[in-house]
């Protein structure tokens, strides 16, 4: 599910790796998913808690990057993809701010399927409207 796809590229190596690092941590969750089902006494509060702080923060470094080569490169839809950026943390700060203690594991499975969809979504759909912009000014490799 969190698998690296040629279709996920957007042929920048540093975007694709940042893709990557955002794939692996939404993979964590999947295998906390996965644990549990297993061992459905363990308490993951603090390894739960641990990921989306790693999430929320590595989002937010990956954005800012992404955001200003598309604004170094005078990308058109700027503002409509910072939306896309924002909902995004903003969703997050809002998971991290409920209580995840007592329902984990369908805490859970509501985060991966949110990460999920972020993937397919945002990174196939509305990061590769960038492409054509990014490769025509050299940026791909």
């Amino acid at each position: 599910m969190f698998e690296w796809k040629d279709d996920y590229s957007t042929g920048v190596v540093a975007i694709d790796n940042q893709h990557k690092k955002l794939l692996e941590i939404g993979g964590e969750l999947y295998g906390i998913v996965k644990d549990m089902k297993q061992n459905e006494d363990v308490d993951n509060f603090d390894t739960i808690s641990d990921i989306l702080e790693e999430l929320e923060n590595y989002t937010v470094e990956h954005f800012s990057y992404e955001e200003k080569l598309m604004e170094e490169n005078g990308y058109d839809d700027l503002n409509a993809h910072k939306m896309h950026h924002a909902a995004f943390v903003a969703k997050i700060q809002e998971l991290r701010a409920k209580d995840i203690d007592e329902n984990q594991s369908a805490f859970l499975l509501d985060m991966v399927e949110f990460v999920a969809d972020w993937i397919v979504n945002h990174i196939m759909k509305v990061d590769s409207k960038y492409k054509v912009l990014f490769a025509l000014k050299g940026l791909a490799d």
